[in-house]
């Protein structure tokens, strides 16, 4: 019975994932997320992140960690300890401002055998959305302890002890919260990377599910040394998840369509900004390379003419523009059209009565010239009438269709915001991408297969290994793969590099 349950949940995991998506997200118990829109989008900023980290490590990182004991146990015979760190964020400037107060202290659990940390692999698991406190990833990286892998859960900011108190549950209120919450995430592990290093922990490596598995990434990309890297159940960007997947029914559509009402220059400069951040984030290989590179770039965009700056916000601002005046052309043309008909049918709908009324006999005349008979009075009334009565419904459908034309725009511009802050291909490329071990599902409605291959595509010689099922029930039934995934991580870690051919 329970072998055929599972067949049952991994064959219809697609249906599974949006049957849960609608339980949790639809039926209106919590609010969506994104509740008072964009937010601020200018509080990430990539030039900031590149000056920051060109020297490794940064003067911030604090030397040393407050790690406190807290058990000591056995799991299959294997001795380990639990240890819990609470610190304060490395974060500065408008990224620590902009937290919630809540989520400036940092909090992280470490079970690692208990054994010498030289030789102990340690890998750092990052938090999917909605993950409270430890409980999912202790589950997972436990029972590593039997392959002498230690496991760090570090918990993200806005969830768990991290969440604001005005937060329900998981659902952002900001895009921008999203951003924050990536942002601090990938700051903290790299600052725990810096900790595991110094305490010994000679091979590191960094997995997550979901989200996690995408701030995984971006960390590795950033870590000045090589890692493992395990993103489970991981997309390109979110961009797919929210916009297309099974969180967009999840998503506060009717505030982001208002946000772009009020707000859209200010989300296109953001979104333009943080283009030409990233620009210079993809070539800051600093680990490798000298930083002639890197301040090249930089160099380049400084040294761009006044007039070409221009000129490339009037491209925005004109394309902007062009697709603004298309949805509305779209909509005014429908209203033309459907005015047109329904005025064209009023029209018929008179002469036909007009040419009824001639065949009729006429009525005596009045005694008063230029008196309009009764009867015409009633039949202008009804034609009247019913003329309103279709302009009303014309209106109505061009009302709809604008609304609608809104809504897709408010998607597009969504994804566009997505894709420029959270795509990892963004970010330059780990060290050792061939350490790297990707698991999709086959039936996910969160996160599409396509989302993966160009994950693998970005990783060079990284391996993709695939599980039946969808998002949820992978993450319920298929441990053993993530686990196994994880240890031929490492083990790949361990070999020599792979050769680069010359160019």
């Amino acid at each position: 019975m329970e072998s055929a349950l599972t067949g049952a949940l991994v064959r219809g995991g697609r249906l599974v994932d949006l049957a849960y998506a609608a339980l949790v997200h639809q039926l209106g118990i919590t609010q969506r997320f994104f509740p008072q829109g964009f937010g601020r989008l200018d509080l990430i900023d990539f030039h900031e992140d590149v000056r920051q980290f060109q020297q490794w490590p940064p003067a911030h990182f604090p030397p040393q960690l407050p790690w406190k004991k807290l058990v000591e146990d056995r799991y299959n015979g294997h001795a380990y300890k639990v240890f819990k760190a609470s610190f304060r964020t490395p974060c500065q400037g408008r990224v620590y401002d902009a937290l919630p107060e809540e989520s400036r202290t940092a909090h992280a659990m470490l079970i690692v055998p208990d054994k010498p940390a030289e030789g102990v692999p340690c890998v750092v698991h990052l938090a999917a959305t909605g993950d409270h406190g430890y409980a999912r990833r202790t589950h997972l990286g436990l029972p590593l302890v039997q392959q002498g892998i230690a496991t760090l859960a570090l918990e993200s900011p806005f969830y768990g002890q991290r969440k604001p108190h005005y937060q329900q549950g998981s659902k952002l209120l900001h895009v921008s919260d999203l951003l924050l919450l990536g942002r601090a995430t990938i700051e903290e592990s790299l600052l725990l990377l810096h900790w595991l290093g110094h305490a010994g922990h000679e091979q590191l490596g960094l997995c997550g599910l979901s989200m996690g598995g995408v701030h995984a990434n971006m960390a590795a990309s950033l870590y000045p040394g090589p890692v493992a890297l395990t993103p489970l159940l991981s997309p390109r960007s979110a961009a797919g998840a929210y916009c297309s997947g099974a969180l967009y029914h999840a998503t506060a559509w009717t505030r982001i369509v208002e946000d772009l009402r009020s707000q859209e220059q200010e989300v296109l400069a953001a979104m333009q900004h943080a283009g030409r951040g990233s620009d210079l984030v993809g070539c800051a290989r600093w680990w490798a390379d000298s930083r002639s590179q890197l301040e090249q770039a930089a160099a380049q965009q400084q040294q761009q003419q006044p007039d070409e700056q221009a000129a490339t916000q009037q491209q925005a601002d004109a394309a902007a523009a062009r697709a603004t005046g298309e949805v509305q052309a779209a909509a005014h043309a429908t209203a033309v059209q459907a005015a047109s008909a329904a005025e064209s049918e009023a029209g018929s709908s008179s002469r036909a009565q007009r040419g009824a009324a001639s065949e009729q006999p006429q009525p005596q005349q009045q005694t008063q010239q230029g008196a309009t008979p009764s009867w015409h009075w009633q039949a202008a009334g009804r034609w009247a009438e019913r003329v309103s009565s279709e302009l009303r419904a014309a209106v109505g459908q061009v009302e709809k269709l604008e609304r609608d034309h809104q809504h897709e725009a408010a998607v597009a511009r969504l994804h566009e915001v997505l894709e420029t802050y959270t795509d990892v291909t963004r970010f330059p490329k780990p060290q050792r991408t061939d350490a790297t071990v990707i698991v999709g599902a086959l039936q996910d409605a969160y996160v599409s297969p396509q989302s993966v291959l160009e994950l693998q595509q970005h990783l060079e010689g990284s391996e993709v290994r695939w599980v039946p099922g969808g998002h949820v029930t992978s993450f319920l039934l298929h441990h053993r793969s993530f686990r196994a995934a994880i240890v031929d991580s490492l083990a790949k870690l361990a070999q020599p590099p792979p050769l680069v051919a010359a160019a």
